[in-house]
């Protein structure tokens, strides 16, 4: 009796080890996966036509995900796990270099030479170098003064245009929901500290940005959408989130015609892990947790969902 006792309580005790390797092993992956950034680039050009490179990459390949467009048309997707492939891939041929001639040869070395030709002079007195070294770094710290509170107008002030956009876009709401199957659309609407969670929502959308924005960016493009209003709406957004790549960017709206020229490159990284933290960092703010609360305290009088008015 006493030996199967102990053989019983051997084998527990195996067992229990066991079950604590393997819930280490998973504590130290999830940790891992949480942690361990994704790093990512991207490249995208475009005249007539555009192309596109983006590439995702994790823990040294392990995982890693590549797309392709080329001339807008051809496209290739690539994922692959301790490098096998998970999806079928598709190869893109690629196009052969252009020929250089003996013309385009001249023309470089021209190009060369001029820009030889064009380069300042240095200059003649030590002194006089100093001073002018000083006023550029005098008139950079204005404009960047300036380009501080500029963005802060900016913000402010499309801020107020959302608000705008939001109260608009209640009364739509208001009108096309039925009291029946509201299921609190109507009282989420008529919430007193919706400006509130819409401040917590633009904090939240901010530090989410921040984290995911490229490290480095390169962008020199013109683009125009068919409405010109939409294009004043992205060129908008664009002055208050240009001041965070610093001076690398330089983007043109046309008014007149749906376009996109030049090109957009960078690369950056983000972790799984920070972004779980912002997230629940914003779901516990105390006006998102009552307008969370309301929202499933409706949903569970009303279980039909939303029905709109045809």
């Amino acid at each position: 009796m006493m030996s199967i006792l102990s053989v019983l309580v051997s084998i527990l005790k195996y067992a229990g080890l066991i079950l604590e390797i393997m819930l280490l092993i998973l504590l130290i992956l999830l940790v891992i996966i949480l942690f361990v950034p994704f790093q990512y680039s991207f490249c995208f050009s475009g005249n007539k036509n555009i192309d596109a490179d983006v590439k995702v990459i994790w823990l040294k390949k392990i995982l890693y995900y590549h797309y392709v467009i080329k001339n807008s048309k051809k496209t290739t997707k690539g994922l692959y796990f301790f490098g096998r492939s998970l999806l079928k891939e598709e190869k893109v041929e690629e196009e052969e270099p252009p020929v250089h001639t003996t013309q385009d040869k001249i023309s470089d070395i021209d190009i060369k030479e001029k820009s030889k030709k064009d380069v300042s002079p240095h200059h003649e007195n030590e002194s006089t170098y100093i001073k002018h070294t000083s006023n550029d770094v005098s008139r950079n710290k204005e404009k960047k003064s300036k380009n501080t509170i500029e963005h802060h107008k900016e913000e402010a002030e499309l801020i107020k245009s959302i608000k705008r956009e939001v109260e608009d876009l209640g009364d739509e709401m208001e009108e096309q929901v039925e009291e029946k199957d509201s299921f609190g659309i109507k009282d989420l609407l008529h919430y007193p500290n919706k400006w509130a969670v819409l401040s917590c929502t633009y904090e939240f959308l901010k530090k989410l940005f921040l984290h995911i924005k490229p490290r480095k960016l390169y962008c020199e493009i013109e683009f125009g959408l068919e409405d010109p209003s939409h294009t004043g709406y992205v060129l908008a957004g664009i002055g208050i989130m240009s001041p965070y790549f610093g001076n690398s960017v330089n983007i043109k709206a046309n008014f007149e015609k749906k376009i996109f020229q030049g090109e957009i490159s960078g690369r950056g990284r983000f972790s799984i892990g920070i972004i779980l933290k912002y997230i629940i960092e914003f779901l516990l703010k105390p006006p998102v947790k009552q307008i969370v609360r309301l929202y499933f305290n409706k949903r569970k009088e009303d279980k039909n969902g939303i029905e709109f008015e045809e």
